[in-house]
């Protein structure tokens, strides 16, 4: 069957390809901006508008899919990488299509015994950390349900609990010998609400930032990422990219995108 689908696709036109890629791909996203615009409206979900039009690239695979602004990118870029898991599609595809130097933090047990067993290039580079408030140990959660994702924020019932050793964005940054950062991503089940005020208010310059949001997580969830959002705003970065869920949000420094 599939090499039936091969030598059909070998005749057809190419704009006849794009075009069903286009179709098929629409219909796995558009219900998922239904629910999610449904969401907003029950008020279970933050509204933001794309602000800002830049040529973007989404790399990565199923929930480890992420929106960079290629135009931004340098011959090789620097990536902080927040939040791993068992997902670094995202991050060797930034490698491999744009010679990134990956920087990946994460101090959980289930992502360093993962990582272990993988052949991983040169310029991915593990660092066995977290990213919190202070320096220090704090207990990391892995809800009922889940897998992978351990949180800082644990609410609820955990299956398991561990404890991890984190530090400051600065305390990350200082050893890493780096001026500037061109991609900030952060996936890091809630954390996101406690730190990001801590990385913007750096002196580290930061083209992009690629957030997920985990407002779903808390009781004032929302609020919370509405003050997000007003505070990336208020630091000069423009939403580029909203995924279809509303989840996934990849901002760019305005600044930056006018001296292009």
């Amino acid at each position: 069957m599939h090499s039936m689908k091969k030598r059909i696709r070998k005749y057809l036109p190419k704009w006849v390809i794009v075009i069903h890629r286009a179709i098929f791909r629409a219909r796995l996203v558009w219900p998922e901006y239904i629910r999610y615009y449904m969401e907003c409206i029950s008020g279970k979900s933050v509204y933001a508008r794309v602000t800002m039009r830049l040529k973007k690239t989404c790399l990565g695979a199923h929930d480890g899919e992420w929106c960079v602004a290629e135009d931004l990118l340098p011959g090789k870029p620097v990536v902080l990488s927040f939040g791993i898991g068992t997902d670094i599609s995202w991050d060797l595809d930034m490698i491999k299509q744009y010679n990134a130097e990956v920087f990946a933090f994460d101090p959980t047990s289930i992502c360093l015994k993962w990582l272990a067993n993988k052949d991983l290039p040169e310029a991915f580079k593990m660092i066995p950390l977290g990213i919190a408030q202070e320096d220090g140990e704090v207990e990391f959660g892995l809800p009922e349900g889940h897998s992978v994702s351990f949180s800082i924020d644990h609410n609820g019932k955990n299956q398991r609990v561990e404890k991890c050793e984190v530090r400051t964005f600065q305390s990350l940054v200082r050893p890493l010998s780096i001026t500037a950062v061109d991609v900030l991503k952060l996936d890091i089940e809630g954390t996101e609400y406690q730190v990001l005020e801590d990385i913007l208010n750096s002196e580290m310059p930061i083209s992009q930032i690629l957030i997920e949001f985990h407002h779903r997580l808390f009781d004032d969830g929302v609020l919370m990422t509405k003050n997000a959002l007003q505070l990336l705003e208020r630091k000069g970065y423009r939403l580029f990219y909203r995924s279809p869920r509303g989840l996934e949000f990849c901002f760019a420094k305005q600044n930056r995108v006018l001296r292009k």
